[in-house]
């Protein structure tokens, strides 16, 4: 059975998807805050009931911040989910394509996350040569 090669997938692609999730959830948790201030600016209005000890101004807009959360972190979860498939069903071909997706997403995370996506890359491009013939 293939069960190394299912647990090296997980394994490697763990650290780089527990930080993109925690990155959508952080973005997720800042597009509902009525503290915040997009696009470089203030918040506009600040309710009554929003009690704001401290007030955030984030430089990207919140459509900015969408896009790149379903682009990026997407991509990121996209490109773990796959790589694990692949090792499951023994498809080298979807192991493969998820290591290049995971090297791809290196390069818009290169000042944060990718070391994780370059080392995520790099062992499903092992686990895929790694597989046995079916």
């Amino acid at each position: 059975m293939w069960r190394k090669g299912i647990w090296a997938a997980t394994l490697v692609a763990l650290p780089a998807s527990l930080v993109a999730i925690s990155s959508v959830a952080h973005s997720g948790a800042q597009l509902v805050n009525p503290c915040v201030g997009w696009g470089g600016h203030p918040p506009a209005s600040v309710t009554a009931k929003a009690k704001c000890k401290t007030y955030t101004v984030e430089s990207l807009t919140e459509t900015q911040t969408v896009l790149s959360a379903v682009g990026v972190q997407g991509g990121i979860l996209l490109a773990a989910a796959l790589a694990v498939w692949g090792a499951i069903r023994l498809r080298q071909r979807a192991v493969v394509v998820a290591g290049l997706l995971m090297l791809l997403e290196a390069i818009p995370t290169l000042f944060s996350l990718s070391p994780l996506a370059l080392l995520a890359g790099s062992g499903f491009l092992v686990v895929a040569y790694k597989m046995p013939d079916r």
